[in-house]
């Protein structure tokens, strides 16, 4: 139910609230739609990328359900640890499905290797994750609205670390440097994937570190925008 907010942090809780739950159901609207359509034209390349928008915008999961839970029964996630569990247990599978397609489309000779690497990797996260959550996070409240930040140094936040540059250096890069080496249809649909991908690693690295306000919200627009060029990216490798 809506309420006086009792400071500025506690009314950009309201709105981080607000904004990902806006995030998550164009999610599940883009997901939906995306496998439906590479489902018809049988295209894997389109499914992995409807699942890494999927995996994406799952991010916000924790402001999500917490916000649901303040709004319908002024209450908050409790234990807080689920706030950080919900939010980044989808991490992994967003970076190695990034990972595949990447590897897919520039190296496809070493997929195997590259994307089991990143499957080891993610694994050994998610146990760090699931396991030492109280200490891979600081947790804050702001009235009954929850935020958290990795702590530095933790194994979580340096395998996250990993995963967001070698992501930019293979897939961002790998993209960019493909693009400037082709030209038109195909210049064009390197471009595309070379901003989705800049995109979810800025919107991504920048959720994590940044406290709630006027800039985070509008940062959460870009992973819109990254979810629709990697659509943009793919499609047109089917028609």
């Amino acid at each position: 139910m809506f309420h006086q907010f009792s400071s500025t942090e506690e009314l950009y809780g309201f709105l981080d609230g607000v904004t990902a739950t806006i995030v998550i159901l164009f999610a599940l609207i883009f997901t939906i739609v995306v496998l439906n359509k590479s489902r018809k034209v049988k295209a894997k390349l389109l499914t992995y990328g409807a699942l890494m928008g999927g995996c994406a915008g799952a991010l916000w999961l924790g402001p999500c359900v917490n916000f649901i839970l303040v709004f319908f029964y002024d209450t908050p996630l409790d234990p807080i640890e689920l706030y950080g569990i919900l939010s980044y247990m989808w991490v992994a599978p967003a970076l190695i499905f990034a990972m595949y397609i990447g590897a897919e489309l520039m190296m496809p000779h070493r997929k195997k290797l590259l994307v089991g690497i990143y499957v080891t990797a993610g694994v050994i996260f998610e146990l760090f994750l699931f396991l030492d959550t109280r200490n891979a996070f600081h947790f804050e409240m702001e009235g009954k609205y929850a935020d958290s930040s990795f702590v530095y140094g933790h194994p979580a936040f340096l395998l996250i670390a990993f995963f967001l540059a070698s992501v930019f250096i293979i897939v961002g890069l790998g993209s960019l440097r493909k693009a400037l080496q082709s030209t038109g249809f195909v210049r064009k649909r390197f471009l595309y994937l070379t901003t989705s991908i800049m995109l979810f690693i800025v919107v991504g690295a920048s959720d994590s570190l940044i406290n709630p306000g006027p800039v985070l919200f509008v940062m959460r627009i870009g992973m819109i925008i990254s979810a629709v060029c990697i659509y943009k990216a793919l499609k047109p490798t089917l028609e």
